[in-house]
């Protein structure tokens, strides 16, 4: 039975005794049954079996109390299980205590507790007992060290003193950090600061064996889960992610696969989910190299779990190469994103998530060129290799991703986003619905009460546009919008009744105007005084004609004047009736006809009024502009460019931009309409003037002009200056020599601007292809030699235009065997951004009317087949603020 004791079969041992006691009943036979009940007393504490140890020590205290006196170790360590310390730590505060006593105690605590949160709790020391504050500094250190916080200041510990019987925890804690920072050597140090017999001391061989060092102890199970979890797998795999990252770096499609095969050997022991997610990001790092999906997962061992998560990482890669056909490829990466994250419970369908997911998928639809979206839809793709047997079923559109965002998130961020989208759609009633549906769902905003006004008065239903301007007057009588859509509803009502002649109608129309509210003072009185003095000049009312001419010029000066009655006389189609009043414009001061000029515009812009510019003395008003100093503000200027651009007047709208460039307030805006005013062959220019317009409108956060300057890129058959950003060096050098450029060019010439060189150099630097990364000095892959199309320039060579080389053959075709003026018109119409069919349909009309016998009548509209096109990577306008690594996208 002292065998079975000492070998810790005390269960065995006890039984045996209580047999033997009944049997003889001696003393001897007494003193060995309490010794067995110790050690099984003994063995169930160290096995954290509590209630059975206490049954024991209970039957002990009722049949052998004199023996059961001296067992108060016992019972403290009980207690110490039940976390009840209070009766352990209390004599600590009896001023009486003995030295002994203390350090019997504290021994006890350095050698059983180990529940540290409970010792700070407990209630028979003060809160500010010495060693309730180092049990509370150290529990939260140690969650702290094991959740990866390894910040310094927490691991001084100063609470916790050297004499301390806590103080083995305090080196635990350091340890604990020393290993997570690799300070492998340290982190011994710390270990070997631990008594033998402390509670932390526990883990030693544990912390050991996870250093590396070999060891012939065996663990428990609790033991090889902690060396599994937190041992240190990492020293292979941080070596195998050094080697792929300078793979990738390399852009080696060899190198990069042996690395992938050497980080899925060393991740062998990570955990689970862990292992799987860097399998996830190194399938999506090969994805961006271009590596096929079988050679990675292959060397993965086996592909990588296709779920939300993969899905998420996956889209944000595709989505950063900024191409067109990776921008396609990625929305339908997000469209699977969407359902598996619906299906791992994510988000719901229908919720703020998806509706916020869903705008930004049909944003990106949005910004695609047509043919792309039309090669999608028997293209190959990641997702047609993924395993689901499955091709690619095509892309979402624009209307439908913009519709789901709209019922999950019936935002005014995702009406308006809508909106903007269905007007540059052809069909006529898209915009109006997607109106009509933002009104329904939000009625008390303004904007689609807006847009329905304007569209019913584009088709005439003025009346119709009345019952809607009378709604947003009743929302907001006050908003700048509503005002100017109420003049120009009444103008627009007055210049119909003018072209009908029922000049008996316009007082009424008059007299409404009179109570708009003005934006500058005189507007309206001059507008009123415009529409009678047509009115009168209809009537043949000479002396009323004279006295309302006499006014107008009072009110907004002659050249104001003549240039108000000549736009209401050309709208009201009167224009031989009605002699407008008379300008002498060479013995007028340039400054008053600059003046008078962009006075004439801007009222023009607020009752959306065409103003003609188009005159004898354009020159003088083009001399006016080019004065040093100009007395006229940014504004004006550009509704004087706008008005210019409209009426056709390039060469005016060239010398405004010059004039607004001087003043160095607005230069986005002038740039960008010099880039509309230049003749269809200045390309380099104009690229130059659209990039840096969009790179100066984006660091002055003005997205309403980024956006048309985008929409006018996405248009264009050279997309070059949709790339990265400009430097702030070319951006400066672009305006600073268009500055100096103030001759509108006439006459095509070879030479380009210097900045040219900058430009193509910082295009250059932003391509992908191998060319341009030889260029650059990186290495260049095996699979990077793809096969170059060089079929299709062979056809534009025999052009001399370099505007018709960029065009397909049947069109470059068509232009050539025009007339210089109307192939110049179709090629602006073209660089407009108008549809291709259309501008063909205008072709075909043009070639109908030449001369019988001519070389181009053998032409005739047909739609162009997908073999007149070539397929070309267009880059996609970047949003304002890329995706961060925090946010969804």
């Amino acid at each position: 039975m002292r065998e079975l004791i000492a070998g810790r079969h005390s269960k065995a041992a006890l039984q045996m005794a209580k047999d033997l006691h009944k049997r003889v009943t001696t003393a001897d036979s007494e003193a060995l049954l309490v010794d067995a009940y110790r050690a099984r007393i003994e063995d169930l504490t160290r096995l954290r079996l509590t209630i059975e140890a206490k049954s024991l020590l209970a039957i002990m205290r009722e049949r052998f109390p004199a023996a059961v006196s001296g067992w108060a170790d016992l019972e403290q360590e009980l207690c110490v299980l039940d976390g009840r310390l209070d009766g352990i730590v209390g004599p600590l505060m009896n001023p009486d205590l003995t030295a002994e006593e203390r350090e019997r105690i504290e021994s006890f605590i350095r050698q059983h507790v180990n529940d540290l949160p409970a010792l700070a709790a407990v209630s028979s020391l003060p809160p500010e007992h010495s060693l309730r504050l180092a049990a509370s500094a150290l529990a939260s250190a140690f969650q702290a060290v094991t959740a990866g916080n390894l910040d310094d200041e927490l691991l001084a510990l100063p609470q916790v003193s050297r004499r301390s019987p806590l103080a083995p925890w305090k080196a635990l804690v350091r340890a604990v950090a020393c290993y997570y920072r690799h300070e492998d050597a340290e982190c011994r140090k710390w270990l070997l600061a631990i008594p033998e017999d402390a509670v932390p001391a526990r883990l030693i061989p544990a912390m050991t064996a996870m250093l590396g060092t070999k060891t012939e102890v065996r663990f428990t199970a609790a033991e090889t889960a902690l060396i599994e979890a937190a041992g240190d797998h990492g020293a292979a795999l941080r070596s195998s992610v050094a080697t792929i990252e300078a793979a990738f770096a390399a852009r080696k499609r060899q190198p990069i696969l042996d690395g992938v095969r050497a980080i899925a050997a060393a991740s062998i022991g990570l955990e689970p989910s862990l292992r799987e997610r860097l399998r996830q990001h190194i399938a999506v790092r090969c994805v961006a190299q271009h590596i096929e999906r079988r050679a990675v997962d292959s060397a993965l061992g086996g592909p990588p779990r296709l779920n939300a998560y993969f899905y998420r990482l996956l889209a944000r890669s595709i989505e950063l190469m900024g191409y067109a056909e990776s921008s396609a490829e990625a929305v339908l990466v997000w469209e699977e994103f969407r359902r598996a994250a619906i299906r791992d419970k994510w988000f719901e369908a229908g919720g703020l998530e998806d509706g916020v997911l869903s705008l930004h998928m049909a944003e990106m639809v949005a910004r695609l060129p047509a043919d792309v979206v039309e090669e999608m839809e028997d293209s190959e793709t990641f997702l047609s290799n993924s395993g689901k047997g499955r091709r690619n079923s095509g892309l979402p559109s624009a209307g439908q991703l913009f519709d789901r965002a709209c019922r999950a998130d019936a935002s005014a961020e995702s009406f308006d986003a809508w909106l903007c989208w269905a007007r540059k759609q052809q069909k006529g009633r898209a915009a109006d619905e997607v109106a009509e549906r933002w009104r329904e769902a939000r009625r008390g905003e303004i904007q689609p009460l807006l847009h329905l006004m304007e569209s019913a008065e584009k088709r005439n239903a003025l009346k119709k546009s009345l019952n809607y301007l009378e709604e947003a007057e009743r929302l907001d009588g006050l908003n700048p919008a509503v005002r100017r859509g109420k003049a120009r509803l009444l103008l627009s009502s007055a210049v119909r009744h003018l072209r009908q002649g029922q000049t008996h109608l316009i007082p009424a129309e008059i007299e409404q105007l009179l109570t708009v509210s003005e934006v500058r003072p005189g507007d309206v009185a001059a507008l009123a005084a415009a529409l009678h003095w047509c009115c009168a000049a209809i009537d043949k009312n000479h002396s009323a004609r004279e006295d309302w001419e006499t006014k107008l010029v009072r009110s907004i000066g002659t050249v104001a004047a003549h240039l108000v009655a000549s736009a209401l006389a050309r709208a009201a189609q009167w224009r031989s009736q009605l002699s407008v009043p008379q300008l002498d414009a060479r013995h007028t001061p340039r400054t008053e006809l600059v003046a008078g000029a962009v006075r004439a515009c801007l009222l023009g812009d607020w009752v959306g009024l065409s103003v003609p510019l188009l005159f004898g003395w354009t020159g003088e008003l083009i001399e006016a502009l080019n004065q040093p100093a100009m007395s006229v503000d940014a504004s004006g200027l550009l509704a004087l460019g706008e008005a210019a651009l409209n009426d056709s007047a390039r060469e005016l709208a060239y010398s405004v931009s010059s004039a607004g460039m001087s003043l160095g307030t607005a230069n986005a805006r002038f740039l960008y309409l010099r880039a509309r005013a230049f003749p269809a062959w200045m390309e380099i220019r104009r690229e130059g003037c659209l990039a840096a317009a969009r790179e100066l409108a984006r660091r002055e956060r003005d997205t309403e002009l980024t956006g048309r300057i985008l929409d006018r890129l996405s248009g264009r058959l050279r997309l070059s200056a949709q790339a990265e950003a400009l430097s702030a060096e070319v951006v400066d050098a672009i305006v600073a020599e268009e500055l100096k450029l103030r001759k509108y060019p006439t006459v095509p010439r070879d030479d380009q601007p210097r900045y040219a060189a900058q430009l193509t150099s910082a295009a250059a630097s932003r391509c992908d292809c191998p060319k341009c990364r030889a260029k650059c000095g990186e290495a260049i892959d095996d699979w990077d030699d793809a096969d170059e199309e060089d079929s299709w320039d062979d056809d534009q060579d025999q052009f001399d235009d370099p505007a018709l080389q960029e065009m397909p053959t049947v069109l470059a075709e068509i232009l050539e065997a025009l007339p210089p003026a109307d192939r110049e018109r179709v090629l602006e119409a073209i660089e407009a951004g108008e549809d291709p069919i259309q501008v063909l349909d205008r072709i075909d009309q043009a070639v109908r009317k030449m001369a019988p016998g001519s070389a181009s009548r053998k032409f005739r509209w047909k739609p162009l087949k997908a073999a007149d096109s070539k397929p070309r990577k267009q880059a996609i306008p970047a949003p304002d603020q890329p995706p961060t690594q925090g946010r969804l996208f």
